[in-house]
This record gives C-alpha cells, sequence and structure tokens, in this order.
C-alpha cells in the first residue's frame, strides 16, 4: 500500500514556489514555537543548582511560558486580522528567539521566569496564525 504525499492529502500541489516556501516558514515556526514546550522539560532539573530553584518553583518555568496565551493569544488575532500576519509572525519569532537566547545568559531564576514570560509572548503572537 502506497502512503500519499502531503501534498496530494491538503491539495497543495498547484501551489506556486513563492507560497510553498511561505507556508513551510510557518509549518517551521509553529513547530519551532511548539517545541519550546517539549524541549525544556529535561533541562529542568539542571536549573535546579545553579539557579537556586526549588521542586515547588521549577514547574514555574512552564507556567510562565503558556499564561499569557490565554489572554493574548485572541487579541494577536485579532491584531493580525486588522495589520496583517506577516509582522506579527515576524515580530514573535524574534521575540522568541531573543528571549529564549538571553536565557541562556540569565543570572538568576526570577530573570529566567521573566524572559521566559517574555519567550512566552512571542509564542502567543504566533499562536493564532
Amino acid at each position: 500500500m502506497r502512503i500519499p504525499s502531503l501534498e496530494v492529502l491538503f491539495g497543495i500541489g498547484e501551489i506556486g514556489t513563492v507560497q510553498r516556501c511561505a507556508l513551510s516558514l510557518v509549518y517551521a515556526s509553529s513547530l519551532m514555537l511548539m517545541m519550546g514546550i517539549n524541549l525544556i522539560i529535561p533541562a529542568l532539573p539542571a536549573m535546579k543548582g545553579p539557579l537556586g530553584a526549588t521542586d515547588a518553583t521549577i514547574g514555574l518555568v512552564m507556567t510562565v511560558y503558556t499564561a499569557p496565551a490565554i489572554v493574548l493569544a485572541p487579541l494577536f488575532g485579532f491584531v493580525a486580522d486588522l495589520y496583517g500576519r506577516r509582522w506579527l509572525l515576524a515580530g514573535g519569532l524574534m521575540i522568541f528567539g531573543l528571549a529564549g537566547t538571553s536565557i541562556a545568559f540569565a543570572p538568576s531564576f526570577q530573570w529566567v521566569l521573566i524572559l521566559r514570560a517574555i519567550q512566552g509572548i512571542g509564542f502567543c503572537s504566533v499562536l493564532p496564525l
């Protein structure tokens, strides 16, 4: 039995090269932002010693990442409809990347939480797209 390709399943075989590249960019960025949850889980125990986090507070790293989406994702969906998706996607990816890189240089656990919340804002700006 032959498995059909994604182009056949979703009917995107007839789209142009530019649209195919744009679609690939959106899929890749969405995957990257969703992996912001899954890829950090193995690193959580390693944060306890150097940053002074406890077992009770280490879960906040995940909470502050996803909590902004409760309020901001619908608002960013509205903004995307009014002003366009391209700027929202680019801005969200920039915020996500800069905050994620800054976490590597965080001097304390409080800074990790602040930067992770900023990274969550970048995540939820791309979420409605």
